[in-house]
């Protein structure tokens, strides 16, 4: 598939991304197609996740545009605000419909591109083989076709696709059967104006079994053998089309688990959590905000406790978490309210540069667990997106400018010639773009300080209107 030249007519527009592809996975001999691809279009080299590095709270970025601290959707696990020691499971979907009640009816506090598109006159389609609630953040209203092993919708699209096969190690055949499910009913029989599709691979294989491991490096390539088959797929089609392909995460190797409420207790901190007032939460914590009245320091933005342990460094924000209501300045996105289910504070765990690449990293996970490779931290390779784009109106070239997962929205909308645009966090990557972009320039990347950390010091950039976080290691 060609990139540079400029479509006649609104393109449709295809995301796909592959879960945990770090962008230096993409490689001539790792999967050629992704690597043909990035070299015809568009190339985004300093593209980031947002953080929490985790699925879903990205999967709510590339649906929103915006940061979790705007869509609400703060990691894997969140507050339940009900049971402050239980907390909520977010990808499933009875626990995401849980949350209307707390947040005026929606999944999340912003609204989606499944409705942005909807609301604009186009048609919508989500395939995943994600967990049920990941792909339920990126059509959390139900506007469009799901297509997930754990929930199909509509009906007669259920009876088309057939039972999904197991997920295995790696996880080809369910990934082959969304892969069919597009190319075979989504695409010819729906047509949808914007489509997400989001493979489960490499990450799947890379918890399993480990960072560039044997099934590790099949999933990259079953990835690619599927991507090569959907671009064959547009070739043939005349009608235009956009194609964006992106990862959610990068993966990091991992140096050792942390048992965190050990590492706490051994820290002080062993009534906060015997009250609960304190909740660990794979790598986010309830209740910091009462730690730091219990004696942590503070800082601008981000405030900052010493290393707890191996826990490393607590991480907490000067906003309304001690429920009085007032708004201050947040270091990452727009300032909105935050309901009491929002953690107020964060923990990274350290991480480390091992052996002669200080480019590469590996981290400390929580909670124990088999997994050979993780991702959730700071880390820089945990934050690295891929970010790749090509097909109708789009042009190539790379660019070095801050980009991200949440610009994917913004720039659909622009694609599609949306009167009515997302809250975002996120930039239209004009960059990218074949149109003239209308007003002034872009201006000069502006950088500040937000935290320094045992493992690197955590900056904020702006760009364009679009903030991004980026870790300098030391």
């Amino acid at each position: 598939m060609s990139a540079p030249t400029p479509a006649s007519g609104t393109p449709r527009v295809l995301v796909i991304v592959w879960d945990g592809m770090r962008p230096d996975l993409v490689t001539i001999e790792h999967c050629p197609r992704l690597w043909q691809f990035a070299q015809d279009g568009a190339s985004f080299n300093q593209a980031r996740s947002v953080y929490p590095p985790l699925t879903r709270p990205a999967s709510g970025a590339v649906s929103t545009g915006c940061h979790p601290g705007a869509h609400g959707i703060h990691g894997n696990l969140i507050p339940n605000p009900t049971d402050t020691r239980t907390p909520y499971l977010t990808g499933t979907r009875e626990t995401l419909h849980a949350l209307r009640p707390l947040r005026d009816g929606g999944v999340m506090r912003v609204k989606s591109l499944a409705e942005s598109v909807r609301d604009n006159g186009g048609t919508f389609a989500v395939l995943s083989t994600g967990s049920a609630g990941q792909a339920m953040l990126l059509d959390p209203e139900d506007v469009g076709v799901m297509v997930n092993p754990a929930y199909v919708h509509p009906e007669r699209v259920a009876a088309r696709v057939g039972p999904p096969p197991a997920k295995s190690v790696p996880a080809t055949a369910v990934n082959d059967w969304l892969a069919d499910a597009l190319l075979d009913v989504v695409l010819p029989e729906y047509a949808p104006d914007v489509t997400v599709m989001w493979f489960c691979e490499p990450d799947h294989s890379q918890h399993a079994a480990g960072l560039l491991s044997p099934d590790a490096l099949s999933a990259i390539a079953g990835n690619d053998r599927r991507f090569g088959r959907i671009l064959d797929a547009i070739a043939q089609d005349p009608r235009p089309m956009t194609v964006i392909v992106a990862s959610d995460h990068g993966p990091t190797r991992v140096a050792g688990y942390v048992d965190v409420p050990e590492e706490l207790r051994r820290g002080g901190f062993g009534r906060l959590l015997d009250e609960g007032l304190i909740l660990p939460l794979e790598g986010r914590a309830r209740g910091l905000a009462s730690a730091r009245r219990a004696g942590r320091p503070r800082r601008r933005g981000l405030a900052r406790g010493p290393g707890v342990g191996r826990c490393g460094d607590l991480l907490a924000r000067d906003a309304e978490e001690a429920g009085q209501g007032r708004r201050r300045r947040r270091p990452v996105g727009r300032d909105r309210p935050r309901p009491a289910h929002r953690p107020p504070g964060q923990h990274t765990h350290p991480w480390t540069s091992p052996g002669s690449d200080p480019t590469r990293h590996s981290a400390w996970h929580s909670p124990p667990a088999a997994h050979k490779s993780h991702h959730g931290t700071l880390n820089p390779d945990d934050l690295a997106s891929t970010l790749n784009l090509g097909g109708a109106g789009i042009r190539s070239g790379v660019s070095d400018r801050p980009a991200g997962i949440i610009d994917i929205a913004p720039t659909v909308e622009q694609l599609r010639g949306h009167v009515t645009r997302l809250d975002a966090d996120g930039r239209v990557l004009w960059e990218a773009l074949a149109s003239l972009r209308p007003g002034p320039a872009a201006g000069e990347v502006t950088t500040r300080v937000v935290a320094r950390l045992d493992s690197g010091t955590v900056h904020v950039e702006t760009f364009d209107g679009g903030t991004y976080l980026h870790v300098a290691p030391r």
